[in-house]
């Protein structure tokens, strides 16, 4: 990956915390106490008009990996 890509998407997560703070606690919950292997996460979006889409997925060990990846580049 090109390092400075690398930076900006650091810089967007940040940018991402700040404005999502109750999402980000979430996620980080989840990584921390309750993400396992067979979980199934729920994503539901409604648009300004009311329309919904709903997906799911059911967590991998793989997924997790990436998960950890994700917590090992957020660390100081």
């Amino acid at each position: 990956m090109n390092p400075m890509n690398t930076m900006r998407l650091m810089a967007e997560f940040q940018r991402f915390q700040q404005d999502h703070p109750k999402a980000v606690s979430f996620l980080q919950s989840l990584a921390r106490d309750g993400l396992e292997e067979g979980s199934v996460i729920e994503m539901k979006v409604t648009s300004p008009a009311g329309e919904e889409k709903i997906c799911n997925l059911r967590v991998l060990d793989k997924d997790l990996a990436m998960v950890e990846l994700f917590r090992e580049m957020n660390r100081p």
